[in-house]
């Protein structure tokens, strides 16, 4: 039962052969997986790259919009101080329109004030007049009476 050598040799051979065949498949696993390594590292290269490209045209494009609405907020602040300053002076001129108009009816009420005075003025020194008047009247005509019953009375 003993093998010869070259039996032995044969076998180890072909163990060697079976060894060598499963090394090249194995080199070849390894070359196949490098490649597939390689096109993977290519690919995120590429991805990287879009990427960056991406990030590139969103910041510019962030960039452009935040331009564009901080001019727009600059001429809506301009328009805000336009509008602002327009509203200060017509202020200005309506408080000064109020005054004039404050004066103008002052003066007019001043002036209304002192012709009531005036008319009251007249009006009570007539009405003094006419009580005098009528009590003059009265008394003339209380002394009328008072004759009159007075030569009723002796006659």
């Amino acid at each position: 039962m003993s093998a010869s050598i070259e039996e032995r040799v044969a076998y180890l051979e072909g163990k060697v052969e079976e060894h060598t065949t499963g090394l090249r498949d194995v080199k070849e696993m390894f070359i196949h997986i490098e490649g597939k390594f390689v096109l993977l590292e290519q690919r995120m290269l590429e991805t990287n790259k879009r990427i960056d490209e991406a990030k590139d045209t969103l910041s510019s494009r962030i960039d452009e919009i935040k331009d564009n609405l901080s001019s727009r907020i600059d001429e809506t602040n301009k328009r805000i101080d336009e509008t602002n300053k327009r509203i200060d002076e017509a202020k200005d001129t309506l408080s000064s329109r109020i005054e004039e108009i404050k004066d103008n009816l002052s003066s007019r009420i001043d002036e209304t004030n002192k012709r009531i005075d005036e008319v009251k003025n007249t009006l009570s020194s007539r009405v003094d007049k006419l009580f005098y008047v009528i009590i003059a009247t009265l008394v003339s005509a209380f002394g009328s009476l008072i004759g009159i019953i007075v030569s009723n009375f002796i006659r």
